[in-house]
């Protein structure tokens, strides 16, 4: 029969110690690559979300597939008469860049195939009435210390820059 040495309380404190600093060890080494990991994830992300922000699609993707897309869209704008978006909305094709109004008077662009629009006229814009009172819909009121609109009636209301002059000097446009 075999005689086991006995250990010493001090030794079997070591021998503990020894085991217990190789499990922290191996704990670190797990935590570590989990960070690893984690940072690698968070890179992908954020260069992705750069990606999809600053190169984001416009309502008209880029290729040669949609041309009839793009047609169409522009053809909707004018249907509809919608000024702002048929003459400065910026879309994309193969060949270029540009609003639906530039892809239909251009010569650089007949290929695509946008016809003109006659019911809207982007060189001959009505102008736009941001006056106060008649434009706007507002009042002129004197501003609170804040220099903001005080609410009325419990209605909040929002200071607006108006193309008109204020009648006493200070006054300031509020809408509601």
């Amino acid at each position: 029969m075999e005689h086991h040495k006995k250990k010493s309380g001090l030794e079997r404190i070591e021998n503990y110690e020894h085991k217990y600093e190789r499990k922290v060890e191996k704990k670190v080494m797990e935590n570590k690559n989990l960070v690893i990991a984690i940072g690698v994830v968070f890179v992908l992300v954020i260069i992705i979300g750069g990606y999809v922000l600053f190169n984001g699609e416009d309502k008209v993707p880029e290729s040669s597939s949609t041309v009839s897309s793009l047609v169409t869209t522009c053809d909707d704008w004018c249907a509809n008469e919608q000024l702002s978006d048929w003459c400065d909305f910026e879309l994309s094709a193969d060949t270029g860049r540009g609003s639906c109004y530039g892809f239909a008077n251009s010569p650089l662009y007949t290929q695509l195939g946008v016809k003109k629009c006659s019911v809207i006229d982007c060189n001959n814009r009505p102008e736009v009435d941001n006056t106060c009172a008649e434009g706007l819909g507002g009042v002129w009121d004197t501003p609170n210390s804040n220099g903001e609109c005080d609410p009325v009636n419990g209605i909040t209301r929002f200071v607006v820059t108006s193309t008109d002059e204020p009648p006493v000097a200070g006054q300031v446009c509020c809408v509601e």
